[in-house]
């Protein structure tokens, strides 16, 4: 049994000046206590208690030990307390990252009613379109575009479906001919991410099922907006 059991229970007993008043409050048994405290005796190589039929009483060892256990009771107490606290209060520093088009067209009407509900929580957000480690980084919640998590430590949860649409400008296409199946898109130049590669894979539902088709042109850019 751990060093913070025995301490408690030893404390109890003292508090109480009964090893059954003590098992009564502790939810245990007489005999676990008993079994505790001459386990503690032991330990210690004192004894703590002097027990007749009718009366415990602490010795001088008991009293020195129980001020030092109460002290440290209550350092305890007060470290779990605080702990518990944070939990009903929300502040410190959350760290955000996501996309820059995700922030713009969702996040940035949701942020003034979150954080009116949480006004000792400070925000730090990152719009960046490079994939982040969010452990060395120290990230607490990402919000990106993917299709699954590659890193089986991380808890992820979907928020919405991201659906995309094929577009072009009428000059361009009355120039190069509008493309009639994913494969022709091979022809065509396409704008592409230069910094998350699998959005360069555009995902197409047809009557045999999801068809995947790489695209390429000479304009890249870094960002999804």
């Amino acid at each position: 049994m751990d060093k913070y059991t025995e301490m408690l229970v030893f404390s109890k007993a003292a508090d109480m000046g009964s090893f059954s008043a003590a098992a009564r409050e502790l939810d245990l048994t007489p005999s676990a206590v008993s079994k505790l405290i001459t386990r503690l005796e032991d330990r210690l190589g004192a004894r703590l208690f002097q027990r007749t039929t009718r009366k415990l009483s602490m010795t001088a060892e008991g009293h020195a030990f129980n001020d030092r256990c109460g002290a440290i009771l209550d350092e305890i107490k007060q470290a779990e307390d605080a702990v518990m606290a944070l939990h009903d209060k929300v502040s410190g520093t959350l760290r955000i990252t996501t996309v820059s088009a995700f922030a713009r067209l969702q996040m940035i009407k949701l942020m003034p009613e979150f954080m009116a509900a949480f006004p000792d929580l400070r925000v730090e957000l990152e719009l960046t379109e490079r994939e982040v480690d969010l452990v060395g980084e120290g990230v607490d919640v990402a919000l990106v575009l993917s299709d699954g998590l590659t890193d089986e430590s991380l808890v992820a949860r979907r928020l919405t479906v991201n659906k995309r649409v094929i577009c072009a400008s009428p000059e361009y296409l009355a120039k190069h001919g509008t493309p009639q199946s994913p494969e022709d898109l091979l022809k065509h130049n396409c704008l592409t991410h230069s910094s998350i590669q699998h959005f360069n894979d555009w995902e197409f539902a047809t009557s045999d099922g999801v068809r995947v088709q790489r695209v390429k042109g000479n304009f890249h850019t870094n960002s999804a907006s």
